[in-house]
């Protein structure tokens, strides 16, 4: 069952993930627009009972990959919702060749949710592009792997590798220190921009949200960008 993040405008559904063995889980999040429209974020698995529960809290317009490792599912959400806009992140469609995607997210958002959100591309390179968005009402950064949190809830032994490399019970990213200058440079700017965004709740993908101080969290995980 979907959960309820504030109430009647932002929901979040989890499912299994498993990724090199490691038990990762992903996160799902489903946010109102204008009315009964709906906007997913890095769609999961579509099964009966949690397409049940999106056609009872509204209408799929938008469905969203924010980058190339957030697509698996992608084609369920075409064919449960014809009707639905589906935007590819940058680089998907050249790699997700099966599937033919109409829209492709860019460094701004879309005429039909800029109203109610921010975008923006997390850009440092070719090996790491995702597209960030800022839901302007609840003040909540949402994320696919730019940034993970796991904490207590993680399973054991996903823990227990974490613990080893030293990225257990802390906000970590993926984003390789070792940048070029060049790359260093994209990605200060794309970090000064999203840092401009008045939001607090971080929701991401992998591991627990970050219901507080998420402009902190994520200025401190990204020091060296300065």
């Amino acid at each position: 069952m979907m959960i309820e993040i504030v109430e009647n405008k932002l929901w979040v559904q989890r499912m299994k993930l498993t990724f090199f063995g490691l038990e990762i889980g992903t996160r799902m999040t489903v946010i109102r627009l204008a009315g009964d429209s709906l906007f997913i974020h890095s769609p999961i698995s579509l099964d009966i009972k949690l397409k049940q529960e999106l056609d009872r809290i509204g209408r799929v317009d938008f469905v969203v990959s924010p980058n190339k490792m957030h697509h698996f599912f992608i084609a369920d959400y075409m064919q449960g919702y014809p009707a639905a806009l589906v935007f590819a992140s940058p680089g998907l469609p050249e790699k997700r060749k099966d599937v033919a995607f109409k829209y492709l997210l860019k460094d701004n958002p879309e005429n039909q949710w800029a109203h109610y959100l921010g975008q923006k591309i997390f850009y440092c390179g070719e090996d790491f592009r995702e597209v960030v968005f800022f839901h302007r009402e609840t003040r909540t950064l949402i994320v696919a792997d730019l940034i993970m949190n796991f904490r207590e809830n993680t399973a054991f032994l996903t823990k227990l590798v974490l613990k080893v490399v030293g990225s257990y019970n802390k906000p970590i990213s993926p984003v390789d220190t070792g940048l070029t200058a060049n790359q260093k440079a994209m990605a200060a700017a794309s970090l000064e921009y999203i840092l401009g965004w008045d939001f607090d709740r971080i929701i991401l993908a992998h591991g627990d949200i970050i219901e507080t101080g998420g402009k902190k969290v994520l200025s401190e995980l990204f020091f060296w960008l300065n």
